[in-house]
């Protein structure tokens, strides 16, 4: 399985701010991975994707919902599977 943490960097921590905890924990520095960046043309990229929402009722299935979207379900199973 592919880790979330793989295309980030391991950071080394000594600010000052956080110099209280480092002495409740008897450390000098923390280490932890550098926050998430989205790429500049994320935005550009995602104006295409047109978004349904729908409330979860009794009886709702996602291949049903499929094919309310896409038409024939079993098209659809073939054609991911290609």
């Amino acid at each position: 399985m592919i880790s979330r943490y793989d295309q980030r960097i391991l950071m080394k921590n000594v600010s000052s701010l956080f110099s209280e905890q480092f002495e409740k924990r008897g450390v000098n520095f923390i280490k932890h991975y550098s926050t998430f960046s989205v790429p500049n043309d994320a935005f550009e990229k995602s104006k295409g994707i047109i978004m349904e929402f729908h409330v979860w009722g009794l009886g709702d299935r996602l291949y049903k919902l499929a094919e309310q979207s896409y038409g024939d379900r079993k098209t659809l199973v073939y054609n991911s599977i290609i």
